[in-house]
């Protein structure tokens, strides 16, 4: 048996093994941590690199394997209804990301969201995206509203983690890279123009509103797309703006936005980083462009935007001249009008009616909102389906006035810049419909254009 003298010396030795053990531990893990953060933590950010590369190519492509062809309603909560809606509207669509990333397109995983690897030095490692407060794969990144000087004007940020490191993570900016167009450098020509029939008086005073500006040294983008009731959520959502009616509806998020007033429109282009469409420049995208190379005398322009047409019969290249314009799918695409509405259904982000630039909707459908520095009592666009295919208000240049305040039918007067006592088109036929005078409330689309 031990004395004590050797009992305290036991102990002690005891004591100096557990501490020693436990600094061999403290070291070890230390060691571990070390390591992660010197070496490994390089090829995290590769593997991260190659992830948000693949996340970016999802977001760009859309829904390109048509996921939602069986099901358009898959993912209603997110983009709404797509059964009349072009799958391009899934293109650089946060909410079409947010929906498959939640596994609702496809179900992989026993937490219900979508994982997906990347292949590194020959070895797969899965990646996921992180989910906000809100419940969404996303955060809207606006520059203007977030004070962020150096970041992009308006992008979604996400956030991605590897199932091995899920400590390490990487955030990612997306731009909307699909949906506007770029107007080329040149001359154009802004106001109505001069058909065939119209008097003397009337053509002098048309030519009186013409004026040509250029673009040079100027870049302008443009919406190809009418804004949607999507957009507009999101936006709202991001200011903690009461919603309308129409934009609660889920199966409308794909729908253009008809709602808003004319100084909401101005804010939410301001938030994307634009301006709500102005007339002289959507004239220039829509308008067919100048020749320089012709020796005319002054600009030559056309009513339609798909060729060099003058006649009063609209539809001469797609119809019998002798029984003038025949209403079936083929005309609706070119100018969703009046006599379409009950025929076909209209459909959202359709690449119909489209520009030389390659602006779609640009005819037909809604009503069209849009600044007019030069006209500023000219700010609606009027080819729509409230009117008939062969109504002078379905030429390009034709607008009137909207006060902008609501879309209630006191809002609209419908004078032109050839009749300003009567409100009334010179070349409008008694056949053309006149259901527009007894609407209540119109829908009232738009769009933003960017400029550097």
């Amino acid at each position: 048996m031990l004395d004590k003298k050797s009992q305290k010396i036991c102990i002690l030795t005891s004591l100096l093994l557990i501490l020693g053990a436990g600094l061999l531990c403290a070291v070890y893990l230390y060691s571990t941590k070390k390591k992660l953060s010197d070496t490994t933590l390089i090829e995290i950010d590769q593997i991260l690199n190659l992830a948000a590369l693949k996340v970016h190519q999802i977001y760009l492509k859309g829904d390109n394997h048509n996921l939602l062809k069986n099901n358009p309603k898959s993912c209603l909560n997110e983009i709404g209804d797509m059964t009349h809606t072009h799958p391009f509207y899934t293109k650089c669509n946060p909410g079409y990301l947010n929906c498959f990333f939640s596994g609702k397109l496809n179900k992989n995983d026993e937490n219900n969201e979508i994982d997906f690897s990347v292949r590194f030095k020959n070895i797969n490692y899965q990646f996921f995206v992180k989910k906000n407060q809100q419940n969404k794969y996303y955060n809207i990144h606006s520059k203007f509203l977030d004070a962020d000087e150096y970041g992009p004007t308006s992008s979604i940020e996400l956030v991605l983690y590897l199932k091995k490191w899920p400590e390490v993570s990487k955030t990612i900016l997306l731009e909307n890279a699909c949906s506007n167009v770029y107007l080329p450098w040149g001359r154009y020509i802004y106001g109505p123009i001069s058909v065939p029939g119209l008097d003397k008086n009337i053509r002098k005073k048309i030519r009186q509103k013409e004026i040509e500006w250029d673009n040079y040294g100027r870049n302008i983008y443009i919406d190809k797309y009418l804004v949607t009731n999507r957009d507009v959520v999101e936006w709202k959502e991001k200011i903690q703006k009461k919603l309308s009616e129409s934009e609660k509806r889920k199966e409308l998020l794909s729908s253009p936005s008809i709602d808003l007033s004319k100084s909401e429109r101005e804010e939410y282009c301001f938030f994307r980083g634009g301006q709500v469409m102005q007339a002289e420049i959507f004239d220039a995208a829509t308008f067919l462009p100048l020749d320089e190379r012709k020796k005319v005398a002054g600009p030559w322009r056309y009513p339609y935007p798909w060729g060099n047409y003058r006649q009063d019969n609209l539809f001469n290249h797609v119809s019998d001249e002798s029984t003038g314009p025949q209403i079936n799918k083929d005309t609706c695409s070119i100018i969703y009008s009046h006599e379409c509405l009950n025929k076909f259904p209209f459909t959202n982000f359709g690449n119909n009616s489209t520009s030389w630039v390659e602006i779609n909707q640009i005819m037909g459908g809604p009503l069209e909102s849009m600044r007019n520095p030069i006209d500023p009592y000219l700010n609606l666009k009027t080819s729509s389906f409230y009117f008939n295919q062969n109504s002078s208000r379905q030429q390009l240049g034709s607008r009137v006035h909207w006060e902008g305040d609501s879309t209630d039918a006191s809002q609209f007067i419908w004078v032109d810049y050839l009749n300003e006592e009567n409100g009334v088109f010179p070349s409008e036929s008694d056949e053309d419909n006149k259901d527009y005078l007894s609407i209540e409330k119109f829908e009232v689309g738009f769009r933003c254009y960017y400029s550097s």
